[in-house]
């Protein structure tokens, strides 16, 4: 097991707040505003101090803070044995605060202020069960209907309850297992609890508490439900969206039809909510025969404001503080004063706090921002930090004293150039937005207003993004343990080398899984990169653990892959995987849903047709969505409710920009797969004038080969005159046909054909794009290509070369000679085959189209102003800042001048595309530690040259200077007429004397100043560089 670091020892100040606490039951502790620390601290209380036997409140500042602060917690006591942490105010958190359990509960100012069901009603609405008590089955639903529970035919899921025969079985918030009460008569006869998982364990016990599941619901039911009035019929009863209509009185109806009748539901629904019988969250009264007719309702609006009185009248409403009057409040500074500031902590106790200001790496992972400044070509836009938006120019060199250096060359409007040293690449990134951005001028102010305007309006974006993704993890899911023989026996099976990324995502994901809340992980990789081996491992493992797998495909040919590849993988293991989707016949599709919702079916896969009302599943464990993007906006609501609780594994082909907008905001987790699967060759691509004779030529080399081939024409109402003129031009050749508009069953046909190589030739839309993987298919040949985007394009492509053999992509155009945007794409295409170029590809399509509204309207504009790669590092920046709670810059301001030349020599990188990577990829680093990396790589090839090692050096100095509080690193001429220079150190604040002493010893020459610090260079000697790199390393 992974050990938590050793945390700093603060031990006499958790005993102060201890004490303080015995005698107090609020304080407010003035602490770093930082969610780690205030973690840090919660987990010493818990892990040191008597309080981690008492009932905690601790009030944070919103939900980010809450998940950062739990995150924390968890991670610096992983070892301990904990205690009960709630997060929300349920009714779990209410039942231990009531009891005064050891319990922490962590909450927002406003959650602790919130009005709450009076004791007495949270106590009335707790039901407490014992073998042999007197009660009845019919008695129990009531009390449980009043609680919040809902009644369903299973309880597979928390505050569900179900009846059959003489069991009632219950899953409550309390526990992860269902609870069965066995009647005789009116009387329990036992009480089990049986577990959720594959073991299905079975106790008996003698008693259990059932606590209500829902406040709302107990709030409004116990005043708005009057028993005298209605009546309770627990077998003809079904559930609206919030709360139970009762049956009815007409002796016809039949019960068992009702329950599982949607329509009769929706109907009794409907009448219940135009007779005004519908209560808030809560309980419907029942109906009483034509007396309750809807229709006759003429004194409804006296009724309902007899009801509102009634219900205000009787309504008791408390805070926190009345279910228990000993709860510990701890609040930490800057909340509003309400309660003395309790000084406890010493000054080395805050220093020592202040060094946990930068997390544990599990605890605030750092994403990796994109670099957009690949292929930079003269002519291109850029987008300086400072400046704004600029025309590259080129690369210059120039001769000062004996030194050379090189520049970026910036030209701007009205003629103005900003020539920008190397050494600063990371202030420039290549411009992506709107393909004919207006260029800023050096002179103005606009640019500086647009930033801080973009600046400000993505930190409230990220607050947003962060809100949201706070709220969905700080929700519960259900745990898959490791499993390592389950784990090994489905890598055993798979037929290929697994790549490096595809075992790092597997086991990042089997990681994902065993924690106690969702999953939400992204999956991006190339086309043909193993994505949906890494998505059959997942399910694999949620289903052999006893959950249910729901894999969404966008289309019914890619269902049809995705069944044939599941089946296929998974044929060793004991799980039935199924399909849903409008290949099947009504009569099929219903079995499936029937079969689903009783557990028969491990994973299902499926179209949107599994997002349908009517399907319903048993226990959903997982859900594996392939490329979300192609859903519609109600689809992506359905998935919305589906994954609430459920582990959700998204897998992609488009890297951005919506991939890295999600990646860099931290909302979803993202992993990338780079690695092409070995022995996979690029695609030969050619594009050309349509020519009839080297279309005949490429499909006969192809079947020379044994091969097969797709034909892409996408004009379905002259598709059949197409393949007419491919079988006269090729008589011998077997030629099928296959679009969408096709009968299901005549598509699944033509596709079992082509798969099973009894057609050699399949003309065929677009409706291939995604996901068909048939390695026998290793020729494409697009008709009049410049009809497609470049990204389909690419998709296209990418359904052929999956094996080992060579493959060839034909693009015919129709017209003489290509020109503007179609031009572009598919000189982009051509350009970007090598593997894995999806993020290249995808760059270019934004470069010739714009980037659009891909990322929502109210960041469309600020993309436009300042461009996408400077947009994801300030929304970059503004997560950080959040989630640290301390101000974050983008880039911390450091100018380095010294008089020594730090370049990559021509002789060393001759092409200048790769040299500019090379300056922006070392410029951005910004740990040593990753300099170094970059620099071993370099050196593992051969000795540097020493403008190289430089410009490594001056690139360190930069990381050391920002982190030492330095402004500058410059020289200057001692006089006018000396040739001697200062190596000045402009720094932020006054030197500390202590610190200064310090370097006095590194150099005895250095000159203090209040902001700055000089010494002469030749006084340093001839190795003033290593002493003036051990003096930076002194003010850290």
């Amino acid at each position: 097991m992974e050990q938590p670091e050793t945390p700093p020892d603060i031990s006499e100040a958790i005993a102060r707040i201890a004490e303080k606490l015995k005698n107090k039951q609020k304080i407010t502790i003035k602490t770093p505003t930082n969610p780690i620390t205030q973690g840090f601290l919660l987990s010493q209380i818990i892990i040191h101090s008597d309080l981690s036997k008492s009932c905690i409140l601790f009030l944070v500042k919103d939900d980010i803070a809450k998940l950062g602060i739990i995150t924390s917690i968890k991670h610096w006591t992983k070892n301990e044995k904990k205690m009960p942490l709630h997060p929300t105010l349920s009714t779990t958190a209410l039942a231990d605060i009531k009891d005064n359990k050891a319990c922490l509960v962590i909450l927002t100012q406003e959650e602790a202020k919130q009005n709450l069901p009076s004791k007495k009603t949270f106590e009335a609405h707790t039901i407490n069960l014992k073998k042999a008590q007197k009660l009845s089955k019919e008695h129990l639903l009531k009390k449980l209907v009043d609680s919040g529970y809902t009644l369903e035919r299973t309880a597979q899921e928390s505050g569900i309850a179900s009846s059959r025969g003489s069991i009632v079985d219950i899953c409550t918030l309390e526990s992860r297992h269902i609870i069965r009460v066995d009647f005789d008569d009116e009387i329990i006869e036992s009480i089990k609890t049986i577990t959720q998982d594959k073991k299905l364990e079975t106790k008996e016990v003698a008693q259990t508490r059932i606590i209500p599941y829902s406040l709302d619901h107990i709030e409004h039911n116990s005043h708005g439900f009057a028993p005298e009035s209605g009546r309770f019929a627990p077998e003809s009863g079904r559930f609206a969206p919030s709360g139970l209509v009762a049956g009815s009185d007409d002796p016809k109806s039949d019960p068992a039809a009702e329950i599982g009748s949607d329509k009769a539901a929706s109907e009794r629904r409907a009448a219940a909510e135009k007779s005004g019988r519908f209560a808030p969250s809560g309980l419907v009264a029942g109906s009483t025969g034509a007396k309750s007719d809807p229709a006759a309702g003429s004194d409804k609006t006296a009724d309902s404001e007899n009801d509102k009185a009634a219900i205000k009248k009787a309504t008791y409403r408390v805070q926190l503080n009345e279910y228990n009057p000993k709860i510990k409040h701890i609040i930490c500074d800057p909340f509003p004063r309400e309660y003395d500031i309790e000084t406890c902590f010493t000054q080395k106790d805050a220093q020592l706090l202040a060094k946990l200001s930068q997390p544990a790496h599990d605890v605030r992972a750092k994403h990796a921002l994109p670099s957009f400044i690949k292929n930079l070509q003269i002519g291109d836009y850029v987008v300086h930090l400072d400046h704004g938006i600029a025309r590259f120019e080129g690369m210059v060199e120039q001769k000062i004293g004996n030194i050379t250096r090189e520049y970026f060359k910036l030209c701007y409007a009205q003629e103005d150039a900003l020539f920008l040293p190397v050494t600063s690449a990371e202030k420039m990134e290549k411009y992506i937005g709107d393909p004919n951005p207006t260029l800023n001028r050096l002179s103005s102010n606009s640019w500086g207003k647009q930033l801080s305007k973009a600046s400000l309006d993505t930190l409230h974006h990220a607050r947003e993004l962060l809100n949201t993704q706070a709220k969905r993890q700080l929700s519960k899911a259900i745990e898959i343990p490791r499993a390592k023989n389950i784990e090994n026996d489905l890598a055993k099976t798979f037929a290929y080398d697994e790549t490096e990324d595809q075992k790092k995502v597997i086991e990042t994901i089997y990681q994902d899984l065993e924690q106690d809340t969702p999953m939400d992980r992204l999956v991006c990789g190339d086309v043909g990169f193993g994505k949906t081996e890494v998505a059959i491992r997942a399910s694999a493992k949620v289903a052999l653990e006893g959950f249910q797998v729901a894999v969404l495909s966008p289309t019914t040919i890619l269902t049809q892959q995705h069944i044939d590849t599941f089946t296929d993988r998974l044929k060793h293991t004991p799980l039935k995987v199924a399909s849903l989707s409008r290949f099947q016949s009504k009569q099929e599709q219903q079995e499936v849903i029937e079969n689903l919702g009783k557990g028969k079916i491990d994973i299902i896969i499926g179209t949107h047709r599994i997002l349908s009302q009517d399907v319903k599943f048993k226990n959903l464990g997982l859900i594996v969505v392939d490329e979300e993007q192609r859903f519609g906006v109600s689809h992506k609501e359905q998935l919305k409710k589906l994954r609430s609780q459920s582990h959700v594994l998204t897998l992609t082909a488009t890297p951005i920009p919506r991939t890295l907008h999600l990646a860099v905001s931290g909302v979803r987790a993202i992993s990338n797969i780079t690695t092409p699967p070995c022995g996979r060759k690029p695609i030969e691509t050619i594009i050309e004038p349509y020519n009839q004779k080297h279309i005949a030529s490429a499909i006969q080399e192809e079947i020379k080969r044994k091969g097969q081939v797709y034909y892409l024409y996408n004009k379905v109402e002259t598709m059949h005159l197409k393949k007419q003129e491919l079988q006269e031009l090729l008589p011998k050749i077997r030629i099928g046909m296959l679009h969408g508009q096709m009968p299901e069953q005549e598509m699944a046909k033509q596709m079992h054909a082509f798969d099973k190589k009894k057609i050699d030739v399949l003309v065929c839309s677009t409706i291939i794009e995604n996901g068909v993987d048939l390695p026998n298919v290793n020729t494409l040949i697009i008709d009049n290509a410049t009809q497609f985007g470049l990204s389909q394009l690419h998709q296209i492509r990418g359904r052929i070369g999956r094996g080992k053999r060579q493959a060839y992509a034909y693009f015919f155009f129709r017209r003489q000679k290509l020109t503007g945007e179609a031009e572009k794409r598919l000189n982009a295409l051509e350009a970007a085959k090598e593997l894995g170029s999806g993020f290249d590809i995808a760059q270019a399509d934004m470069e010739i189209r714009g980037v659009g509204n891909v990322l929502g309207k109210s960041q469309h504009g600020h993309v436009k102003s300042i461009g996408l790669g400077l947009y994801l590092r300030l929304l970059n920046n503004a997560v950080e800042e959040i989630k640290s709670g301390t101000p974050s810059e983008m880039l911390s301001e450091i100018s380095v001048d010294l008089p020594i030349e730090a370049r990559i020599p021509k002789f060393f990188e001759p092409d200048k595309q790769k040299r500019i990577e090379m300056y922006h990829q070392w410029a951005l680093l910004d740990s040593i530690d990753d300099l170094n990396e970059a620099k071993d790589k370099l050196l593992a090839q051969g000795a540097l040259p020493k403008p190289i090692e430089n410009l490594f050096y001056i690139l360190g100095l930069k990381i050391l200077g920002i982190k030492a509080g330095i402004e500058a690193i410059d020289t200057a001429y001692a006089s006018q007429t000396s040739p001697d220079q200062y190596v000045i150190l402009r720094t932020h604040h006054p030197t500390d004397p202590k610190t200064f002493a310090k370097m006095l010893e590194i150099c005895q020459h250095w000159q203090y100043g209040t902001d700055e610090i000089k010494v002469l260079k030749k006084d340093m000697g001839a190795d003033w560089m290593k002493k003036l790199e051990k003096s930076i390393k002194v003010l850290l």
